[in-house]
């Protein structure tokens, strides 16, 4: 799919991807700023990686279904951010990598997807959950979700910074 596909779409408010969505599939900033209230990707079993700016400001969203038993491995930055009516995001176990900033050294910070890459901010996620699978993660990858009550992290992870859990 071209990046932006659904930019500023106010008119679709379903979607629903079939096995040829794969690769690299959803373009950067697909559902940017749109209406989209539902998306149903959990058909897309090959599809690798989700990219920066997905779901940015689709304020909308509300339920998403991601691939469970496909290669979905990473999550880019900017991905969930301003859907504040999304309540749960479910990761599959095929999760390796969630970008945001890395800390590269106690001075230096380096960021995916420009100097504000948080992979999840200000959404309504009130429960979440790492997948056992997830090995990397950004510094910031969640953040501002005021709602947030529960979160629930794999026995291997070693969080490097828990900024991200108390704002």
């Amino acid at each position: 799919m071209f990046d932006f596909a659904f930019y500023n779409c106010n008119s679709i408010k379903k979607v629903i991807f079939g096995e040829s969505l794969e690769g690299y599939g959803l373009g950067t900033g697909a559902f940017y700023n749109s209406n989209v209230e539902e998306i149903d990707l959990s058909n897309s079993k090959k599809l690798n990686i989700l990219q920066d700016f997905t779901f940015y400001n689709a304020i909308n969203l509300n339920d998403i279904k991601l691939p469970m038993n496909g290669r979905l491995a990473a999550l880019c930055g900017n991905l969930f951010v301003n859907n504040t009516k999304l309540t749960s995001l479910e990761l599959p176990d095929t999760i390796l990598t969630i970008r945001g900033r890395v800390k590269v050294s106690d001075n230096l910070t380096s960021s995916f997807g420009g100097n504000y890459s948080y992979t999840i901010k200000n959404c309504g996620i009130e429960e979440f959950k790492l997948p056992e699978s997830l090995i990397n993660c950004g510094m910031y990858f969640i953040n501002s979700c005021k709602k947030k009550k529960k979160f629930i992290y794999s026995r291997y992870f070693r969080l490097d910074s828990v900024y991200s859990l108390v704002n």
